[in-house]
């Protein structure tokens, strides 16, 4: 039987207020791979490990179909016990706690065997996406606020879950619970089944208004043998680390493990996002870009206006919801230009490769020396404005005002700079939707994520923004946000306002240069014609 982890929370770690010493220890399964973190209550990373996961391809479920690999788990036990090996003597663990990449999730059997595990990659149910967006896609819209419309959409549980009943009906008779990523992660330390709020509304079968289950819609669906979990709000204790698992890792049995929910919005949370209006740009290979709601405005209809460009889903802060626009693969272009630099200076025969960081850091300089617009030269590659009907692929891209003679020949500066803006271009005009649906301007953005590192790209936000963009001192965000779930429920601090205004701390303030700010003006809806273009066809 569950116990009532939505009642006020004991305060489970061990004195209230701070402490030298006290260790939240992050598990984060995201896109690039499984990490553990140990977070202090200063909100300070003390140490980590990653390590990669295996996908398999089944053909059964080709084209899309992708799945985690057996050793998801084992992946995950070992960097755990890494970390707690790692650990300073002075560090004393007072909690786990578990987020991970939206969407993906689990189904499993009686025995709480894996029947199906998923990432948010498995893309093989488009048809069945296709199918249902053309009869009840507004109406599923309305109800999730949830993108569910193809292709986007197909990544959401309704239309895996049709998947399998059409093609593996048997697999899925097999199936009696769901949990998203980072639930079953907290399943698997406590044996406990539960599902926080915010990471549960990202499926597509919560109801974004009453924060309930939409059980009509579950039944619609001929899921009624399956066990979905109470909802529980992130900072809940779920339960305490088995004992043969703490022996495992090396960390004391019943240790609490907590609720934090999806990796975007506690990345939010680390960058202070608990107040409506606060709004972050989480920059690593993907771009979500989120801004704190106190009340859903009707951002599903068309009639009254609002933008049907957005998705809503709940934040970790229980009682707000969070408008999301989402930039797509800004961080992977960058990651491509810096992998073919690598790739051609490695070419000439160096015995030692150059490593990523110092590519990375040539290349904020050689960007620094190419004035705004860089010379003619416009990219349109990877990131977008986010578009929920849009088919258009990450992979297709443009370059467009190439010199290859002359005073005006394009310069290795220039291509990093056009490259750079376009990252910024999509930043601010995925900003504008939100604008738009909220009803009002932002008054500052926090950049966080593997992007925040450049300061070319973040004083480029910041001049095509016309804003200031705060640059958090850890930009291991969501890792921060997901200890301070467990910090407020411990009643470390009494409210999530002073959990935020105490630990979160910008490294850096970058403001919008008053030139630059003007000629950002045109460039900036001159690349928004190029976008335009792109999606309706070739450029």
């Amino acid at each position: 039987m569950l116990p009532d982890i939505n009642a006020p929370s004991e305060e489970y770690l061990r004195s209230s207020g701070r402490r030298e010493g006290r260790t939240i220890l992050v598990l984060d399964l995201g896109g690039s791979g499984i990490r553990a973190l140990a977070v202090g209550d200063d909100g300070r990373v003390v140490v980590s490990d990653k390590k990669g996961f295996n996908l398999v391809y089944p053909s059964s479920a080709s084209p899309g179909g992708v799945e985690f690999a057996d050793d998801v788990w084992d992946t995950a036990v070992s960097v755990l016990r890494s970390v707690a090996i790692m650990l300073p003597r002075e560090s004393r663990v007072e909690a786990i706690t578990c987020t991970s990449m939206r969407e993906g999730f689990f189904l499993l059997d009686s025995e709480g065997q894996t029947v199906y595990a998923g990432p948010n990659i498995d893309r093989r149910a488009v048809k069945e996406c296709e199918e249902f967006a053309e009869c009840r896609g507004e109406e599923l819209f309305r109800l999730t606020g949830q993108p569910v419309f193809p292709p986007v959409g197909s990544i959401h549980a309704p239309f895996r879950l049709m998947w399998l009943a059409r093609h593996e009906p048997a697999r899925l008779r097999r199936a009696r619970l769901f949990l998203m990523i980072a639930d079953w992660l907290a399943f698997q330390l406590t044996g406990v089944p539960a599902c926080e709020m915010a990471l549960a509304t990202s499926s597509g079968l919560v109801n974004i208004r009453s924060l309930e289950w939409s059980w009509d819609l579950l039944g619609d669906f001929g899921l009624s043998h399956i066990e979905f979990p109470r909802l529980i709000h992130a900072s809940a204790r779920i339960g305490g680390l088995r004992g043969e698992l703490a022996d495992l890792v090396g960390l004391p049995e019943g240790i609490p493990v907590v609720a934090a929910g999806p990796d975007t919005q506690c990345a939010l949370l680390g960058c202070k996002g608990v107040r409506p209006g606060d709004t972050a740009i989480v920059a690593g290979t993907t771009a979500p870009i989120q801004r704190v709601v106190a009340s859903l405005r009707p951002t599903a209809t068309t009639d009254t206006g609002a933008t049907t460009d957005i998705w809503t889903s709940s934040h970790v802060v229980p009682g707000m919801w969070v408008y999301e626009s989402n930039a797509g693969h800004a961080g992977f272009v960058y990651q491509w230009f810096a992998g073919v630099v690598r790739d051609i200076v490695g070419s000439f025969g160096m015995a030692v490769p150059i490593p990523m960081a110092d590519i990375y850091a040539r290349a904020d300089e050689w960007a620094r020396d190419a004035p705004p617009g860089a010379g003619g030269l416009r990219a349109d590659m990877g990131p977008r404005v986010m578009d929920i009907h849009c088919a258009l692929s990450a992979a297709e891209g443009a370059l467009v005002g190439i010199h290859d003679t002359g005073p005006r020949a394009t310069t290795k500066g220039h291509l990093v700079r056009a490259l750079m803006e376009n990252i910024a271009f999509s930043f601010a005009g995925n900003v504008e939707q939100l604008d738009k649906a909220y009803g009002s301007r932002s008054q500052e953005v926090w950049l966080t994520g593997g992007l925040a590192r450049s300061e070319a790209i973040c004083q480029m936000v910041a001049d095509v923004l016309g804003l200031p963009v705060r640059v958090p001192l850890e930009v291991e965000s969501a890792a921060v946000g997901a200890a301070l779930c467990a910090m407020v429920g411990g009643r470390v601090f009494s409210s999530w306002e002073e959990a935020a205004d105490t630990v979160i701390r910008p490294s850096k303030t970058l403001y919008p240069d008053p030139e630059r700010l003007q000629q950002y003006r045109q460039l900036f809806a001159n690349w928004i014609s190029l976008h335009r273009a792109r999606i309706a066809g070739p450029v």
